[in-house]
């Protein structure tokens, strides 16, 4: 499985989540940030065409990379959201990932990976954020 991600406008971006209703507005709000990079998230298949299976956002905060990311329902629970954050955890040391605490499925799902911790609800906003587990430094 090749995933990639295409960078987009934020109008391109919008567009693609036209379809997620409106108990989706707090992804699209959080995400409108002016340092928010907006990406389609996507795979080749068989015959070499482009597929979209969702989006993905990179907000820098704080010296922090803050990364959402939607799958569309006909790509969940096939591993696209499992291979991309593995793959943005290898890429990016200071990264971490927002979620809504009413989106349980999401919820469950970063509580299911290992090498995430997860961090006390922030009010503001009534997300949960999900960070990259240090390794501990050996003693000399």
């Amino acid at each position: 499985m090749t995933l990639f991600l295409h960078k987009i406008t934020k109008e391109q971006w919008i567009i693609q989540h036209e379809k997620l209703g409106l108990d989706k507005k707090w992804f699209i709000q959080f995400n409108s940030l002016v340092n928010t990079d907006f990406f389609k998230l996507c795979s080749t298949n068989i015959k070499k065409e482009t597929i979209i299976l969702g989006a993905c956002t990179l907000t820098e905060l704080d010296e922090k990379i803050d990364c959402s990311i939607f799958i569309f329902p006909e790509y969940q629970r096939q591993g696209y959201a499992t291979k991309c954050i593995s793959e943005l955890i290898s890429t990016y040391d200071n990264i971490q990932f927002t979620v809504s605490m009413y989106n349980e499925n999401s919820l469950r799902f970063f509580e299911s990976i290992d090498c995430l911790n997860k961090t006390v609800l922030k009010e503001q906003n009534r997300t949960f954020i999900f960070r990259k587990v240090k390794k501990p430094q050996l003693k000399k």
